[in-house]
């Protein structure tokens, strides 16, 4: 129930492809702790000349730089409406400059953004703030979201109810082609088996989707956290994980997993690419999740800069020869 007389902020992004956003999910519900109202405004809902938020503040996020692209002609609408603009989320922390039409741009982490609403300071637009502790930050908005479906059930998971839940920022791999590698280092929230348990009795999932970039399981805390608790859930781990790490996750419940492969080449994969996984430890993984019965997505990627056409016939193999359900992401340079 909104406050009529509250201060109030329209927090938008442009599904690009997932219908769900774990930022604004979490803002919105720092935003209400301090009696803002928030509105939700899916960009794919209307047409830009449609757009009129009542608002005086507009919030967008990016994640990538085609939701910025797709999310542009948005802004420029409500910047022409006389609204305050404001772009957050990871690609506005990691680039620079942006269109003219935004006013503020958060760098990082935006969950002061209610000491600007309500009391004017800008120190998020200043410097690049990040959260330390996951763990007090309150548990992220699932009523903003109500009747948008998380259209992220790959695979088996189709047609379930998968509810997303994030329990870390940033990754460790360092991948060379990830934009994860230049946000702030990793930061857990250890708190998964309370969390969960309030998710699972509101919400009442068919399973869990660690919307994490990985999911930190090589931490001890995160993994104390679980306590007994078991659930069905799915996420992205690493396909050099140790194998009674594995095994763990699949005691809990993991019942769908996701990693990248990206090349067939292992040289290619590991000089380039700078993955470090060899094709030894991809065996591995995909022997215990074959023999546990947890189907599993692979990435790849095609078109990358340097790849040849040996490493492209290496990548065609490989698909065959790791298995999974099949995930190819062509490669393509947004600069040129």
């Amino acid at each position: 129930m909104f406050e009529p007389t509250a201060p109030a902020i329209t927090l938008c992004f442009y599904p690009a492809p997932v219908h769900w956003n774990a930022g604004i999910a979490q803002l919105s519900s720092m935003l209400k702790s301090w009696g803002i109202n928030v509105h939700l405004a899916m960009l794919d809902w209307f047409k830009p000349e449609e757009f009129t938020p009542t608002t005086d503040m507009v919030g967008f996020s990016a994640v990538c730089e085609g939701d910025y692209i797709l999310s542009l002609p948005y802004i420029r609408r409500a910047k022409a409406l006389g609204k305050t603009t404001i772009l957050g989320g990871t690609w506005a922390g990691l680039n620079r400059p942006v269109d003219r039409s935004v006013d503020l741009v958060c760098r990082g982490d935006g969950e002061s953004l209610p000491q600007f609403i309500l009391g004017g300071d800008q120190g998020l637009f200043e410097s690049s703030m990040v959260v330390p502790d996951l763990n007090s930050l309150p548990l992220q908005d699932y009523e903003v979201f109500s009747g948008v479906e998380f259209d992220r059930a790959l695979g088996p998971m189709a047609g379930k109810k998968l509810l997303p839940y994030v329990s870390s920022r940033g990754c460790n791999a360092g991948c060379r082609f990830c934009q994860a590698r230049l946000q702030p280092p990793r930061r857990v929230r250890t708190r998964v088996e309370e969390d969960l348990t309030e998710v699972l009795s509101t919400y009442r999932p068919d399973a869990i989707y660690f919307a994490d970039a990985t999911m930190p399981y090589d931490d001890e805390g995160w993994r104390e956290s679980w306590g007994e608790l078991r659930v069905p859930f799915c996420g992205y781990i690493r396909a050099d994980i140790e194998p009674d790490t594995l095994l763990w996750l699949i005691d809990r419940g993991l019942t769908l997993c996701a990693f990248g492969v990206e090349s067939g080449d292992e040289e290619y994969r590991n000089t380039v690419l700078g993955k470090r996984l060899t094709d030894d430890q991809i065996i591995t993984t995909t022997s215990i999740l074959n023999r546990n019965g947890v189907p599993y997505i692979t990435f790849y990627m095609t078109g990358t800069p340097g790849e040849s056409w040996l490493g492209l016939t290496r990548t065609l193999k490989a698909t065959k020869r790791f298995g999974g359900i099949l995930m190819v992401w062509q490669y393509q340079d947004l600069t040129s």
